[in-house]
């Protein structure tokens, strides 16, 4: 009996009609800090140990933005400048100690603009890695670690291996982290072991949001947030930053080392 009721309380064992949300969705996820997004996830938010997908038509949409006041509460910022407390109660102020990586990111972060959004940049690491091979190695044993609250990583290019998805899905729930890992719209149309899948879409005031996927709960919601004002701006919303492919992504400037060899057969 138990055992059992250890079953029960695993994140990715659904219940039939009873909601996890009434029954402590709390502790399976991280408030997005949108009440209108948490709303539409049967677990109130973000899920826990899982990997998150977020689609997008190209780059620098505001993708970011999105995740930012769930980093916020996940870093140990001591005192945010710009999230309100209201913010910071939706997201339920789980300070965490552990690292954040962003992993490829499409534009270089802004610091000051982080550390107003309340992120602890002392806790914020960004890395710049050459191949996918070496990308997606990097993220697997990151989000493996346990010393990772969370790991962001952008897909440059189509990413078709099944296993190699679930493989970061296993990674993140061995971990304890929340992975979130952008892809091209493109993508849609691939099977995923994902626990949540988004597709993001922008507009001139509103990011539009579509909900594919999430696991337990119902899926094909779409709703709009407000976007960030320093998001709304012509001049970004003109430029079409389209994923490039793989030859165009600007190499890391400093020798990497090579995998190990029993390493290397995972990603072939």
């Amino acid at each position: 009996m138990a055992s059992f009721e250890k079953v029960l309380q695993r994140s990715d064992t659904w219940r039939g009609f009873h909601s996890q949300r009434q029954s402590g969705g709390e502790k399976y996820s991280l408030g997005t800090g949108y009440q209108a997004l948490d709303k539409a996830l049967h677990l109130g938010g973000w899920p826990k140990a899982s990997l998150s997908e977020l689609y997008t038509p190209q780059l620098g949409i505001g993708e970011l933005s999105l995740v930012l006041p769930a980093l916020a509460s996940l870093s140990s910022a001591s005192s945010p400048a710009s999230l309100s407390p209201e913010t910071l109660a939706k997201a339920g102020k789980q300070r965490d100690t552990r690292a954040i990586f962003l992993i490829n990111p499409p534009h270089l972060p802004y610091p000051p603009m982080l550390a107003m959004e309340g992120i602890n940049l002392h806790q914020l690491f960004v890395l710049e890695l050459k191949t996918e091979q070496q990308q997606l190695w990097a993220c697997t044993q990151i989000m493996a670690s346990g010393h990772c609250s969370a790991c962001l990583f952008w897909a440059r290019q189509p990413m078709r291996q099944y296993p190699v998805l679930r493989k970061l899905q296993l990674a993140a729930q061995q971990g304890n982290c929340h992975g979130f890992l952008f892809r091209p719209c493109t993508d849609l149309r691939q099977h995923s072991p994902a626990s949540l899948r988004l597709e993001l879409k922008p507009g001139q005031q509103e990011l539009h949001l579509h909900i594919h996927k999430q696991r337990g709960g119902q899926a094909g919601q779409q709703l709009s947030l407000q976007r960030s004002p320093l998001l709304r701006s012509q001049e970004l919303l003109a430029v079409p930053k389209y994923y490039p492919q793989p030859s165009k992504v600007k190499p890391f400037s400093r020798p990497l080392p090579t995998l190990p060899a029993e390493e290397k057969r995972l990603w072939h």
